[in-house]
């Protein structure tokens, strides 16, 4: 959902934070402090579920449906 405006910021930062904290994990993982469990839970469940593709998704085809090009594409990028 838009803060202001067309751009769908609160959808980038969960995103971005949720990309963070993947990479924790995975940080975690790899220095054994984290079972294959454990990184499945939290990778796939935890911020899997936290992550909103499909609402990234909706959000980008949303702006180029406006025919806001420039807004949808710098969402993309981002």
């Amino acid at each position: 959902m838009p803060v202001r405006g067309d751009f769908p910021l609160l959808t980038l930062c969960t995103n971005f934070l949720g990309a963070l904290l993947i990479g924790i994990v995975v940080g975690l993982a790899g220095a054994g402090k984290l079972g294959s469990g454990g990184t499945l839970f939290w990778k796939t469940g935890v911020c899997g579920g936290f992550t909103t593709f499909s609402t990234f998704s909706l959000e980008s085809l949303t702006l180029f449906e406006k025919g806001k090009w420039l807004l949808g594409g710098s969402y993309m990028i981002l």
